[in-house]
């Protein structure tokens, strides 16, 4: 069996480890011909040739089994929010639902060198996508309520959908970035108290939410409160820095139409400190609509709002990546 098989299996089966033992303990590229991204979404490709393809970086066995323990499901406190992530019977959500309110927690990631995480999500994804097929149910993209994204993605904590996200390593289909993305969109907006997820149960989120939520302060400062929890490579990235410094904006307004001196919320990182003298200094404030998303820098500076600013935004860059020690 592959170390990606053991990676995407589970920590449950301890007997796996017996296979190992006189495995040599680090990945090589394989030596077949590439996969093509037709075939890791439809879930046709050989296990251990993802892994290989994706691997860079030597991982230990232990390090390998340490990651698998996600689908270890009953050791996972049942989140509230696991209802709004509808998935397949046998598919878990829990670390992908329980990020909700504690985006810190790395159940997956384990704390692991992020190149090493996305290694893992890869063979994790893969054996995912065989299992589907095996089942006579190929992972499909559209399906209702999201139920395959759920289940394909439903083991991953914050960290390793970022590493998804961002396309850590090189490894994952832009179409696996773009649901990594949505996830943790929703993410935060069910952490902001704003209801994403099947439209049947939106009245189960109102009862699940903390009270007061539709309070736009109260709401604003949720999602700065989520924003400043996830991981130092998130808070490296342009999305995250604009997310925060819209919330923040956001919500100083709204204490300031009221009349009232809110909480500070000044962040150390200084992309969001670009970022809001930018705001700060645009003469259409409070109209801060931006054109399309804000991921990366060619996003950033063809924004209005912050022309003026570019000359100041390699340095910037660079400091806000020192800060969170990542390359």
């Amino acid at each position: 069996m592959s170390m990606s098989s053991i990676t995407g299996l589970g920590g449950s089966q301890h007997y796996l480890l017996r296979d190992l033992a006189n495995v040599e303990k680090t990945s090589s590229l394989s030596q077949s011909g590439p996969i093509t991204p037709d075939q890791r979404q439809n879930g046709q490709a050989n296990g251990r040739q993802l892994s290989s393809e994706a691997s860079k970086v030597s991982l230990s066995v232990d390090a390998l089994f340490s990651i698998s323990k996600v689908n270890q499901a009953n050791n996972v406190i049942p989140s509230k929010y696991e209802q709004f992530f509808p998935a397949r019977e046998g598919y878990s959500v829990a670390n992908l639902a329980s990020a909700i309110e504690n985006p810190a927690a790395q159940p997956f990631s384990q704390n692991r060198p992020f190149l090493e995480v996305a290694q893992a999500v890869r063979a994790n994804l893969d054996i995912k996508y065989e299992r589907m097929a095996e089942n006579g149910q190929p992972f499909e993209k559209n399906t209702f309520e999201g139920i395959d994204k759920n289940s394909l993605f439903g083991e991953l904590d914050r960290r390793a959908l970022h590493a998804v996200a961002s396309n850590e390593g090189g490894v994952f289909t832009d179409l696996e970035q773009r649901t990594a993305k949505s996830l943790m969109v929703q993410q935060q907006g069910l952490a902001m108290g704003r209801y994403s997820g099947p439209s049947r149960l939106a009245d189960s989120y109102d009862k699940a939410v903390p009270p007061g939520m539709q309070d736009h302060a109260k709401i604003e400062k949720a999602s700065i409160l989520f924003l400043d929890k996830v991981s130092p490579e998130e808070k490296s990235s342009i999305t995250w820095a604009h997310a925060r410094a819209v919330s923040q904006s956001h919500y100083e307004m709204e204490m300031n139409d009221r009349g009232q001196i809110g909480e500070d919320f000044t962040s150390d990182n200084p992309l969001v400190r670009l970022l809001m003298e930018a705001f700060d200094n645009w003469s259409s404030r409070p109209g801060l609509t931006s054109i399309g998303n804000v991921e990366n820098e060619d996003d950033l500076r063809k924004q209005p709002w912050f022309v003026g600013f570019e000359d100041r935004l390699d340095d910037v860059l660079a400091r806000t990546r020192e800060l969170y020690n990542v390359s």
